[in-house]
């Protein structure tokens, strides 16, 4: 057992993505879609989740300033193999995920910040979907697997 179990080094960090900096990127198989409430701005709405098997990729972590404001952290957080991530979902980027299927390989990349139309409104992040249409053939196998020993969790 580790000296100390709540030292700052084991902590274990957010599986969210949070696009930060243009650049910011997740490649990796999509596993899993589900819904989930969110609360944004006093209101209560369906937010599609989409859960990345990482393959690579690297984000810039957001904190809040002194005046409240969200800025990106200056280190990046490396994503390393197999992480799993979860990546929330907005018009744009269902629109595009609408196309890819559990265990597609997928790329996500933070292109660029557009300027809000109304003020006091946090810009628009640009998140744009890659695919090759390659299925990840291991994460196929294991789902198959899974299926076959609990055919009714299917």
């Amino acid at each position: 057992m580790p000296k100390d179990m709540f030292s700052e080094e084991n902590e274990v960090k957010s599986a969210w993505v949070s696009w930060g900096k243009p650049g910011d990127n997740i490649v990796g198989t999509l596993i899993a879609k589900y819904e989930r409430e969110n609360s944004i701005g006093g209101k209560t709405e369906m937010q599609n989740i989409y859960e990345i098997k990482a393959m690579n990729g690297d984000f810039h972590s957001l904190k809040q300033d002194d005046n409240g404001n969200y800025v990106p952290e200056s280190e990046p957080v490396k994503i390393l193999a197999d992480q799993i991530f979860n990546v929330g979902g907005k018009p744009a980027i269902d629109s595009q995920m609408r196309n890819v299927k559990i265990g597609q390989i997928v790329g996500m990349k933070f292109m660029e910040s557009v300027p809000a139309k109304e003020k006091g409104r946090y810009p628009t992040k640009v998140v744009k979907i890659f695919t090759t249409g390659e299925m990840d053939t291991e994460f196929m196998a294991e789902l198959e697997e899974e299926k076959a020993k609990d055919p009714k969790n299917f």
